[in-house]
């Protein structure tokens, strides 16, 4: 076997796509251990993983110490939003909750995942976004070849609030969502990926912004980069590639 051939073999078995994986509970609002959430907070779940959601998911709410669910709903696939390939978003409707009240969620589904994440109530109510846009800024856009017509992609990104940066994000890419993520700030660094078979010279993306009262806002000014391959090199057109090599072959030939 030539060292091309390992070479090649190599490179597309580090390439292959990651396994499927049943979609479980990645991030949330209100957020683990949040402090001081409003009473009139509009929760949001996201779910990560690739296989769908072809199980049944139930979502309960109950108050520290009193194991009676304020709120307890089983949920299918219908009730997801999809955004991409990786990411799906749920919207349970805990209603006005109590002031500072200790409060868990526990989120369980039929492939054996049991999640449980706690909060706390302040007194006060959501501050929505009234003025404004998100802003997005593609720090860097990269595709590497998995096979001969199949492709990863991954977009680093910078997305700065509206508002006070806790809400959450939706990404799209040609009027195609394809991804969520809550925010961790004012501006939130973030890394997108996905499997496609489209060879791009260059990527634009825009967010949504979704607020504490759940409320959508945006979307924001595209926001445009370069498409660079592993290597950093700009992508370079098929007939091209071809002419840049034919010399190669004529000066081996004449050897």
């Amino acid at each position: 076997m030539s060292l091309l051939t390992l070479f090649l073999a190599s490179a597309l078995a580090d390439a292959a796509p990651e396994e499927c994986s049943p979609a479980t509970l990645s991030q949330s609002i209100p957020a683990a251990e949040a402090v001081n959430v409003p009473i009139d907070i509009a929760p949001l779940l996201i779910f990560r993983g690739n296989c769908g959601l072809s199980a049944s998911y139930t979502v309960r709410l109950t108050a520290s110490g009193d194991p009676t669910p304020l709120f307890e709903t089983t949920y299918d696939a219908s009730d997801f939003a999809i955004a991409g390939e990786n990411d799906s978003l749920l919207e349970p409707d805990f209603g006005l909750l109590t002031a500072d009240t200790d409060y868990i969620v526990q989120v369980t589904n039929d492939f054996g995942e049991d999640r449980q994440f706690g909060f706390s109530t302040g007194q006060g109510v959501v501050e929505p976004i009234t003025t404004g846009l998100p802003t997005v800024q593609i720090e860097s856009a990269q595709q590497d070849k998995l096979s001969r017509d199949f492709y990863y992609n991954q977009i680093d990104l910078s997305i700065t609030s509206a508002g006070a940066g806790d809400g959450a994000y939706i990404i799209s890419r040609e009027g195609v969502e394809i991804g969520a993520l809550v925010a961790t700030g004012p501006t939130t660094p973030y890394t997108i990926f996905w499997n496609d078979s489209t060879l791009e010279d260059r990527m634009c993306v825009t967010v949504v912004e979704r607020d504490p009262s759940g409320a959508l806002v945006g979307p924001s000014a595209e926001s445009c980069a370069e498409v660079t391959a592993s290597r950093g090199c700009s992508h370079t057109s098929p007939w091209l590639a071809g002419w840049m090599i034919l010399p190669l072959l004529g000066l081996r030939r004449s050897r």
